[in-house]
């Protein structure tokens, strides 16, 4: 072989090699990111037996608050006579949350059952007023009775201290319900059956095999599918019981958790990109279409309506609620029909106070905080039959709203915050070394290529004859 037909051979085998060079080098970051980077994520945050996500999953390094925002309804006998209801929001009365996962029971590598357990601890310096404040409230378990009987002349307002309306307060009305139903439950309040009470079990997947199915609920109370509904996609038990999300989230995904106190399950979707304590977020909140019944916006509407009669922007509570007529929506009815507002007095709804927002760390899944916000609200309608309530005009009354806040320790968003900077280096350090490569490859080639150059044009020249030469040098002249 000439040296000729050699350096072009080796042109070319340089230029192959700079192009598999390239490959291996996009593959290599590709792979180190893919791959390497995220199974290690993938492999710490599984809710494996004695690991460190499972002690946080149990032991949320959190400040957990509890906010009830009440209403107190300030001409009560004035809306007996169908008068507008003029409200007065109250609070927040906060209690400090204390969650726990009980009775912690692997079933196999890929599934954990447990028993949460929430316990409320009044925290008066965070609150806005004391358990001794009072208000005009309605009396949901007169309400009650009055749906099932007769014979029980109900009044639809009470006045009751905050302590009695949330932590429960005994009643000649609730020892008749007891003896009707052959139960024991010593006060009614809006949280006294479910404060520091094991009330069902979960089964989830740990993430084992399939680090996105982390959290993910196989049942509830033994159920696979509720049975509250009219369609098997209202039933269905999606998504995490909320305290736990898969690592690597993306603005594209709809988020899914299941909500014992709506009875549903919940999708929450990409508000914005956000910075929460130092960490860079993902914030998802409820999608506006949620509650609406609008069957073109909410195809799934009628699942979770099944009278057809909710009015836009609320969620029947009745068919777990033992058909007591309430109903769930945003707080001060965000969203919803805006003949709500108009039926009361007081309410002012603002996306800034009365969205419901998650932020999270899309790296590992992580809520840094969340504000999870609901309004429960009573249906008040008129009675021919029972004389309280034969003047009233009917009318959505708002009774409180809750904000569930999660607020993730200083020290663990420092830790995340730290965590989101490795990725990014370990990428750049990978296009730097990658580009000092591609650079000595491309000098090693032009280097190559120069000298294979000069030594082509050597033997050509020397391979002349004296006749050529001089020949050359004529035709120059000329």
């Amino acid at each position: 072989m000439n040296r000729s037909k050699f350096c072009l051979y080796l042109k070319y085998v340089l230029i192959l090699s700079f192009f598999a060079l390239g490959v291996a080098i996009v593959y290599g970051s590709v792979y180190m990111r893919a791959v390497g980077f995220d199974k290690k994520i993938a492999q710490t945050l599984a809710l494996k037996e004695n690991s460190t996500s499972l002690h946080l999953w149990l032991n949320p390094p959190a400040n957990i608050y509890r906010k009830f925002y009440m209403f107190n309804v300030t001409n009560p006998e004035k809306v007996l006579s169908g008068k507008k209801p003029i409200l007065q929001e109250c609070g927040p009365y906060v209690y400090r949350e204390v969650l726990e996962k009980r009775h912690l029971e692997y079933l196999d590598e890929n599934r954990v059952k447990y028993t949460p357990v929430s316990t409320l601890y009044f925290e008066p310096e965070l609150s806005n007023g004391t358990e001794l404040d009072t208000i005009n409230f309605i009396s949901l378990l007169d309400l009650a009775v009055a749906e099932k009987s007769k014979a029980v002349t109900p009044k639809p307002f009470i006045f009751k201290s905050i302590h009695d309306l949330i932590s429960g307060h005994k009643s000649a009305l609730l020892e008749m319900v007891n003896l009707l139903k052959g139960k024991r439950r010593e006060k009614f309040g809006l949280y006294s059956d479910k404060n520091a009470t094991e009330l069902f079990d979960y089964v989830a997947m740990t993430g084992s095999d399939n680090i996105k199915n982390i959290g993910k609920l196989e049942s509830w109370k033994g159920k696979e599918l509720l049975d509250y509904w009219a369609t098997n996609y209202s039933n269905a038990i999606n998504g995490s019981d909320g305290s736990k999300f898969p690592p690597n989230l993306q603005s594209t995904q709809t988020l899914s958790f299941f909500n014992p106190d709506l009875c549903r399950s919940l999708q929450v979707e990409f508000l914005r990109e956000n910075v929460v304590g130092g960490v860079q977020t993902l914030d998802f909140h409820l999608a506006k279409n949620i509650f609406s019944n609008d069957p073109l916006l909410n195809p799934n509407f009628l699942g979770f309506c099944p009278k057809n009669d909710c009015p836009n922007g609320l969620q029947s509570l009745r068919e777990c609620r033992e058909g007591l007529p309430m109903f769930a929506s945003l707080p001060h009815f965000l969203n919803a029909d805006p003949v709500l507002n108009t039926n009361v007095v007081g309410l002012s709804p603002d996306p800034k106070l009365h969205d419901f927002i998650m932020s999270f760390d899309p790296l590992t899944g992580t809520s840094i905080k969340s504000n999870l916000r609901v309004q429960f609200n009573f249906h008040l309608k008129r009675n021919k039959t029972i004389d309280a309530l034969k003047k009233i005009k009917d009318v959505m009354i708002p009774m409180f709203w809750l904000e569930l806040e999660i607020d993730t320790f200083p020290a663990v968003k420092e830790k995340l915050a730290k965590y989101q900077l490795v990725k990014p280096i370990l990428i750049f350090s990978l296009g730097l070394g990658s580009a000092i490569g591609c650079a000595a490859s491309v000098a090693f080639i032009f280097v190559t290529l120069r000298e294979c150059h000069k030594k082509r044009i050597k033997v050509m020249v020397s391979s002349l004859s004296l006749d050529q030469i001089k020949s050359a040098h004529l035709k120059h002249d000329f």
